[in-house]
């Protein structure tokens, strides 16, 4: 199989922060709301000079992968790292973590003169594969992925179809709708995912629920405007999903939510009559049943706190079609695929080693201890940077755990200092500096 490989780059700027002015409009929930409070969404980041984003995925709040619309990848670790060619075409991106992505596409044939084969490329943190077709070009192109776990990813067409990914192969295309269509799926697990089908302009939007064996359509509200249905789960026992409700002068935005057996009646989000399809939503992320992000016309955004959905504006009057957040702290939402702007709400989190302190051992007594490292690519390469550990005891280097039985004669306290370093991230133009983090710690030999 042909692989396109990556040398790793640094970081190349920092963001700024700008202050939105919050105004609440919803009391839904338990409240979350001192910490999406304090954050703040960016001022604009260049992250894809001259071309056009499309998605982004980000499993961690250290890491990203965002695609444009002319086959570049950009990642984030440590910092935006410039754009790299890998495929024809991408429309969306979903990562399970830094060393899983999938990314889905075409292949690049003009769709006026040929129809497109829907095509799938899998990151595995150092190269991409070669790109897959996985849906014919009769079914005009694939549209959503979601991709949980390495081992399982569920993706969707533009004419109902759904296939899912067992970590091997890509399974053929079963139609679960039939007109108008599906707008957006979200898994959360091989047994839990729900895909939103379009809305018709009149009638019910419904949400198709994938349980680890087949597909079922289930109706989440009544609709008579047309719109994307984003949504997005957190659990099984969670989901959220927006659509437009009502007509003319008098629709609303509206949300609905999904406990694990029914969907709740929508509730607005915006007042009726204020100029409803320029405050529609087009995407939808939710990390936790406490903390969602939306993005869509107009440079609109709603942040949702466990208690309230809060408006704001970033990008006015430009339309954002991608946010992703894997924590209440982060998110990374991307303009609309004209721009090559990212806005960063809240901050990425830096490589640190979360290990405080270790027991202490005894002569002659076997020991064991793990050192722990978080917001760095893992795998994690461990050694001991300064001083040293008691005699009889050695840093293993793949796992970072301390071991061995401490020698007879040598008790007291050693003093020393580990150091982490995570997965380099590659790509094809030239090695980037890893990232490292320290900490000094103590054993004492009694």
């Amino acid at each position: 199989m042909r692989r396109i490989v990556r040398l790793q780059l640094g970081p190349i700027g920092t963001a700024l922060i700008l202050s939105c002015v919050l105004v609440p409009v919803v009391m839904v929930g338990a409240s979350n709301q001192a910490v999406a409070s304090a954050l703040t969404w960016s001022v604009a980041v260049d992250i894809d000079p001259g071309n056009f984003l499309q998605s982004v995925s980000c499993p961690t709040d250290a890491f990203c992968m965002a695609v444009d619309g002319e086959g570049n990848d950009i990642i984030y670790a440590g910092g935006w790292h410039p754009p790299v060619h890998v495929a024809p075409e991408f429309t969306q991106v979903s990562c399970a973590s830094p060393t899983f992505c999938v990314a889905i596409g075409t292949d690049g044939r003009n769709p006026l003169m040929f129809p497109p084969t829907g095509e799938a490329l899998t990151y595995d943190g150092t190269s991409w594969s070669a790109p897959v077709p996985i849906d014919p070009a009769v079914n005009l192109g694939l549209i959503g992925i979601s991709c949980p776990t390495p081992s399982f990813c569920a993706a969707i067409d533009s004419t109902g179809h759904a296939l899912t990914y067992n970590g091997t192969s890509w399974s053929v295309p079963t139609q679960i709708v039939s007109y108008p269509g599906l707008a957006k799926i979200s898994c959360v697990s091989a047994t839990f995912c729900v895909a939103t089908e379009l809305e018709e302009g009149s009638g019910r939007e419904q949400g198709i629920i994938y349980n680890g064996a087949g597909w079922s359509a289930t109706n989440i509200f009544t609709t008579t405007s047309f719109g994307g249905a984003p949504i997005s789960c957190a659990s099984s026992t969670f989901c959220a999903v927006m659509g437009l409700i009502g007509d003319g002068v008098s629709a609303y935005q509206g949300v609905s939510t999904y406990d694990g057996s029914t969907w709740s009646a929508p509730t607005a989000i915006t007042p009726p009559g204020t100029g409803p399809i320029s405050q529609a939503m087009a995407t939808l992320s939710c990390p936790t049943s406490t903390f969602c992000a939306a993005v869509g016309f107009n440079g609109n955004v709603q942040i949702f706190d466990g208690n309230t959905w809060t408006p704001s504006v970033l990008d006015q009057p430009l339309n954002m079609f991608s946010v992703s957040c894997p924590t209440v702290s982060l998110c990374v939402a991307l303009d609309p695929p004209t721009q090559p702007y990212a806005f960063i709400y809240g901050s990425f989190a830096h490589m640190r080693i979360v290990t405080g302190s270790l027991p202490n051992g005894m002569v002659g007594t076997s020991y064991s201890a793990s050192l722990a490292a978080v917001a760095g690519n893992a795998p994690y390469k461990w050694s001991v940077s300064l001083g040293t550990l008691p005699p009889g005891l050695h840093l293993k280097k793949a796992t970072g755990v301390i071991s061995g039985k401490p020698s007879t004669s040598d008790s007291g306290t050693y003093k020393f200092t580990v150091k982490a370093v995570d997965h380099k991230i590659k790509n094809i133009h030239r090695h980037a500096t890893q990232n490292t983090a320290t900490t000094a710690l103590s054993i004492t030999i009694s």
